[in-house]
């Protein structure tokens, strides 16, 4: 997952210490990130479970059904999941290069990092 420029750190803009303090950031949608869906769909993930299979149950009517079912299921559950679902705590520190007193007492947060606490997705 990437995050897409989102403004998550809003007072991060402007901070008047060399170093900006643990801040979580504002929260938004799973949804709004960007991450690639293509191994969530039913045929990429229905190919994959059956690639697992192993002698008999490759030609089982049953296993194969069941199969299709599981994919679907797990498309549609990861799919109401990101729709659904906050990004929390995910706490971001970083440099303010800009300060250097008394010539300048602030600046924007420059180069920081953000680490999800567990449970950030709410």
């Amino acid at each position: 997952m990437k995050v897409p420029g989102l403004r998550w750190y809003p007072a991060f803009s402007i901070q008047m210490v060399p170093y900006a303090p643990p801040t979580p950031n504002v929260p938004c949608s799973l949804n709004a990130l960007e991450f690639k869906l293509v191994a969530m769909l039913k045929g990429n993930l229905k190919t994959e479970m059956l690639r697992k299979l192993t002698g008999s149950a490759q030609n089982d009517p049953i296993a194969l059904a069941m199969v299709d079912a599981m994919a679907g299921a797990i498309e549609s559950t990861f799919r109401n999941w990101i729709v659904t679902t906050q990004v929390t705590d995910v706490i971001g520190v970083g440099p303010v290069p800009a300060f250097a007193p008394p010539v300048s007492t602030s600046g924007p947060v420059v180069g920081g990092l953000g680490t999800m606490r567990p449970g950030g997705f709410k």
